[in-house]
């Protein structure tokens, strides 16, 4: 990992039609489901620690030598879902991710847990703000894949295979058609509000006319922050409501009072005369 951050900066300094300096850069880093697979045969080297060490290596230094730069820290694939596939990708699984695979592996719901602990292990890495210390820099995780199942097909009676390629493990083009769409919808919703899995009536999301940006720690709303102008709102329209009653409840009282002033002098004239 930190070797290929070595090599994106120095590939990025050396490209001519890229203003290092100046240009803004964005960065998705998406790893480890293959931690994941191997985690039968090397648990002491899958556990979550060891992983969210390398990333943290590799955030570090882009955190130091990269100006400019957002970063998608898109969660780990829920490798277990490979049980829903079947058939051929049995034989298959048998050499990519035995350890995921039911069949194979007594044990596979431990790798479903250690992708958990993969998950909250990165939400505790970047909680701290250590990678907020600019305001031309910063780290954001996106949870898409965190609930992301493959979905069942009424119509056909079966699990949709179509997401993966031939090897029955990586995405085919239309899955990863999902996971850009699914990314790119992360990136425009507030942390804490973000989506956490993709369904297949999912469609793309613009930006809104009020936030324009990526949401970050740093600018996404709060839920007090929320709550509070949710009650703001309230609190000002009863206000407004309230007052307004209160002044034409005045003014009827006005006019009645008006109109029965007026009465009697109308009177006291006729009387006169």
């Amino acid at each position: 990992m930190l070797q290929q951050t070595e090599d994106l900066i120095d590939r990025m300094k050396t490209y001519d039609s890229i203003d290092y300096d100046n240009d803004w850069k964005v960065v998705t880093l998406f790893i480890g489901g293959n931690d994941l697979c191997a985690y039968c045969r090397d648990p002491e080297g899958s556990t979550a620690e060891v992983y969210t060490e390398e990333i943290k290596e590799a955030l570090d230094l882009m955190h130091a030598e990269m100006p400019r730069t957002f970063v998608n820290l898109a969660q780990v694939v829920l490798v277990t879902e490979i049980n829903k596939l079947t058939g051929y990708c049995d034989i298959i699984h048998r050499i990519v991710c035995p350890c995921a695979k039911e069949r194979w592996d007594e044990n596979w719901k431990d790798v479903y847990h250690l992708a958990l602990e993969y998950h909250q292990s990165l939400k505790d890495l970047v909680k701290d703000g250590r990678y907020d210390t600019r305001d031309d820099f910063t780290v954001v995780i996106q949870p898409f894949f965190e609930e992301t199942y493959i979905p069942w097909l009424e119509d056909e009676g079966k699990w949709d295979d179509s997401l993966f390629s031939p090897d029955c493990f990586h995405f085919s083009e239309y899955g990863h058609q999902m996971c850009a769409m699914s990314l790119w919808n992360n990136m425009i919703e507030p942390v804490g509000q973000k989506r956490k899995g993709w369904q297949p009536e999912d469609v793309l999301e613009c930006p809104s006319n009020d936030f324009e940006y990526f949401y970050t720690y740093v600018n996404s709303p709060t839920e007090e922050d929320e709550v509070l102008v949710c009650e703001d709102y309230t609190t000002a329209y009863i206000v407004v409501i309230c007052f307004l009653a209160v002044i034409l409840f005045l003014c009827l009282c006005g006019i009645i009072w008006l109109g029965g002033k007026l009465r009697k002098e109308s009177y006291k004239i006729e009387t006169v005369f």
